[in-house]
């Protein structure tokens, strides 16, 4: 009998430790794995109609991916910033595949490259993307614009001052509030108005 007790018990151990870790992975792949929660608990919008229909399947994974990095913002924000700078990467102006626009601009998110480099320096890229991270890359440079809104006030949950931050154009934030509105299918909250086009 006593050959037996701690063979039973060291089962039993194993048991548990084998279960403790399944519930560790399992809620570590749950949150990573839900584009519609943020390590703050901030739920995600859905993607409106207008989203699905305007935004390409791969830039919306990338905004859904990136956004819950940083709570308190949205994958729609992300989302607006992408349309109003390159049309989702589609723009054939200059900088937005190679190069730099007027301002020394350059990628699908329109990063100066010495602010790439200072946000890539900060926040480590998650794989995915290329190697060394590129702004011209939509992984590299739509998680770089996450951390970057993050850095500039989206984690206090100064939507607004983050957005100001990427540009100081009052009407650039109105026009990224109005387009992550229409991608979030609201007309409230941070997102406070809907665009028509």
């Amino acid at each position: 009998m006593s050959l037996r007790t701690p063979r039973y018990g060291l089962f039993v151990v194993l048991l548990a430790v084998l279960f403790t870790m399944s519930a560790a992975v399992s809620e570590y792949w749950q949150a990573h794995a839900d584009p519609e929660q943020t390590t703050a608990g901030f739920r995600q919008s859905q993607p409106s109609s207008s989203a699905l229909t305007d935004i390409p399947a791969n830039f919306l994974a990338l905004y859904r991916s990136a956004a819950p990095t940083c709570s308190n913002l949205d994958w729609s924000i992300l989302a607006g910033i992408g349309k109003i700078e390159t049309d989702h990467g589609r723009a054939t102006l200059p900088g937005v595949s190679s190069g730099e626009n007027f301002a020394g601009a350059g990628g699908p998110m329109q990063f100066l490259q010495p602010t790439f480099d200072g946000v890539v320096s900060q926040h480590p890229i998650p794989s995915g993307g290329s190697t060394p991270p590129s702004r011209y890359n939509a992984h590299d440079a739509i998680f770089a614009a996450a951390d970057y809104l993050c850095d500039s006030g989206a984690s206090r949950g100064d939507v607004s001052a983050a957005i100001l931050t990427y540009n100081h154009s009052e009407q650039y934030l109105n026009d990224v509030m109005a387009r992550a509105a229409s991608y979030a299918g609201t007309t409230g909250g941070t997102t406070s108005a809907a665009t028509t086009d």
